[in-house]
């Protein structure tokens, strides 16, 4: 295991940036049996997003 990793519980709908990708990855899932969509390029742009976040709260 990683030494800089940790573990945290984060409770529902606290706007924590993985919990929010993890949520929206979810729904995605879900829509899916009934809709057809891309859900490949929804997935992909929902991770952008999320690292863009990530690299930005890491600078500071």
């Amino acid at each position: 295991m990683a030494r800089d990793l940790t573990f945290a519980h984060v409770k529902a709908h606290a706007h924590h940036a993985l919990n929010e990708a993890a949520d929206s990855l979810a729904h995605m899932a879900r829509r899916r049996v009934d809709e057809s969509f891309d859900v490949q390029a929804r997935a992909h742009a929902l991770v952008e997003a999320f690292l863009r976040e990530w690299h930005v709260a890491l600078a500071a």
